[in-house]
């Protein structure tokens, strides 16, 4: 690749960045229907064509901020089997972790997304595909603190880890929420290590 090439490619993927920032933070902002290209592309300085280049439509635009959304969970996730030895692994951290995260910002991506996949087959297959992603990565580390599960058995855990973490984000303001929070981490890792 020449310089020029070099050059171009790199300012493209920084003109991506920043739509994709600023689409995100108006997902949360205003919803899936406040999300407007034309405006978007005003917001931004450029024209719609301009920004149809980097993403034909909005729903291109939206899975791009949704797959970033996923890729950061699983990377989190990924992160604790490298950093952990076995049973060392802080189930109990990384839970309260992830139902704080899910709570603010990124829960409202997510939510976007479970509402959308409920009336568009094209984000019904995203769904399936971003949790079928975690699931994989959420099997690795249970593999990992607790090696005598079978990969069906981790599944499951796995699937009801998620259940668990899911249904504290939205139950979390009825109680004290540390307590809760740490009842909700310690039954996570319970699930986990039962049967180890």
């Amino acid at each position: 690749m020449t310089d020029t090439g070099k050059t171009r490619s790199k300012k493209g993927a920084t003109q991506r960045e920043r739509i994709h920032q600023v689409a995100r933070q108006q997902l949360i902002e205003k919803g899936y229907d406040g999300l407007v290209l034309r405006s978007l592309a005003e917001h931004l300085g450029m024209t719609l064509g301009n920004l149809q280049y980097y993403f034909p439509s909005r729903e291109s635009l939206v899975e791009a901020v949704v797959r970033r959304e996923a890729e950061s969970d699983t990377s989190e996730l990924k992160l604790l089997c490298e950093q952990g030895d076995g049973r060392q692994v802080d189930f109990e951290r990384f839970v309260s972790h992830l139902v704080t995260k899910w709570r603010g910002d990124s829960g409202r991506i997510f939510g976007l997304l479970n509402y959308l996949s409920l009336h568009n087959d094209a984000f019904r297959a995203i769904y399936y595909e971003v949790y079928d992603q975690f699931y994989a990565a959420l099997v690795d580390v249970i593999r990992c603190t607790n090696p005598a599960l079978s990969e069906a058995e981790s599944l499951l855990r796995a699937r009801v880890v998620t259940a668990l973490v899911d249904g504290a984000v939205l139950q979390l303001g009825q109680s004290g929420k540390r307590k809760f929070l740490r009842e909700i981490a310690r039954v996570a890792r319970e699930t986990v290590m039962a049967g180890s």
